[in-house]
């Protein structure tokens, strides 16, 4: 026996087909590993078409997919982070220190940043403690430059 098909049964395939076609857009635009694959790749043309030398730069969006695999890398990313309030107030310290260390240089040696290559700053210039801390770091600058 043969099954007719009416107007009315094709219009509730077609619903459910439509139906069907909407819901395989909405995961697919809710799916984040697809827009993740999809940035990656638009980041790839970008870098290979852009003709500007720092565009080979954009490549390195895909170091933050082996960091997403990886259990070791993430793990060293976690501890070098894990402590970054500290590191940053031992930071402040180091140039707290370097601060007094200047300042006690040029108090106690004037005479050893009375130097010819220092057009700006001179012990009559230097009359406040941040230019105290400016010229020493100027000084030791140019100590690193002339080795």
């Amino acid at each position: 026996m043969r099954k007719h098909y009416t107007a009315h049964g094709q219009k509730e395939k077609l619903s459910t087909v439509w139906r069907l076609h909407m819901v395989q857009l909405i995961y697919l635009l809710s799916d984040v590993k697809f827009w993740t694959i999809t940035a990656q790749t638009v980041v790839n043309v970008l870098a290979l078409l852009i003709k500007h030398e720092g565009a080979k730069l954009l490549l390195v969006v895909h170091m933050l997919e082996i960091f997403s695999h990886s259990v070791v890398l993430q793990n060293v990313m976690r501890s070098i982070t894990y402590r970054g309030n500290t590191l940053l107030q031992t930071a402040g310290l180091a140039l707290v220190m370097i601060y007094f260390f200047g300042v006690i240089g040029f108090m106690q040696f004037p005479e050893l940043f009375q130097v010819y290559y220092f057009p700006y700053f001179t012990c009559s210039t230097c009359f406040t403690l941040l230019l105290y801390f400016l010229c020493f770091l100027y000084l030791f600058y140019l100590m690193y430059l002339l080795g």
